[in-house]
């Protein structure tokens, strides 16, 4: 299985997961913003494409918070929710990760919109909030939002455009940055987020 006592010692940790040489997704991630950083060099102009998207995982239902997304035929499965940025230079066919973001609709930090809204509404009356199916919501999911530390496609979003805009303006305060957003963000906070 090995060569040698060191490859031995590397597969024993990987295999019991002792591995003690192991990277964080935000190292990662932060390693892969600075090398698209360095890519784009002193691009006056750079365009920002967001996108989310389904990963879909129809005959997996074992696996750690899996949620449902919608297949391509428009049906519900087990799957994960993306968010996913990358930067563009006009007349350039290269494309340079910035971020992207694994997250499910059935993680304990995760408030659907339709909730996030009734909470922000009804979060001075005492009686309980339910929503339009009649599911009360609980006081963790009140408590996430109060303490704004829920997550949702549109949080994501929102983070990811000004994680972007932050980034590409860090050495470069005057490049222009045009954020393309797919038509589920077309409405006004991610307008007035981006100004």
């Amino acid at each position: 299985m090995s060569s040698g006592k060191k490859q031995y010692d590397v597969f024993k940790g990987l295999l019991s997961g002792n591995q003690v040489n192991t990277l964080s997704k935000e190292t990662i991630m932060s390693c892969v913003a600075e090398k698209a950083l360095s890519d784009l060099g002193d691009a006056p102009v750079v365009y920002v494409l967001h996108d989310p998207c389904d990963v879909r995982k129809p005959y997996s239902s074992d696996m750690e918070d899996i949620g449902k997304v919608l297949s391509l035929k428009k049906t519900v499965v087990n799957g994960y929710s993306s968010f996913n940025s990358v930067a563009v230079q006009p007349h350039e066919q290269q494309i340079h990760l910035l971020s992207t973001e694994l997250y499910s609709n059935v993680q304990a930090n995760y408030v659907s919109q339709e909730h996030l809204k009734l909470v922000k509404e009804k979060s001075d009356e005492q009686t309980p909030i339910t929503d339009k199916k009649g599911f009360v919501i609980d006081g963790v999911k009140y408590n996430l939002v109060i303490s704004d530390t829920y997550i949702n496609g549109s949080k994501i979003a929102k983070n990811q455009i000004l994680a972007s805009s932050i980034l590409l303006k860090k050495d470069q305060p005057n490049r222009l940055i045009c954020h393309v957003l797919d038509r589920e963000f077309d409405n006004e906070n991610i307008f007035k987020h981006i100004e």
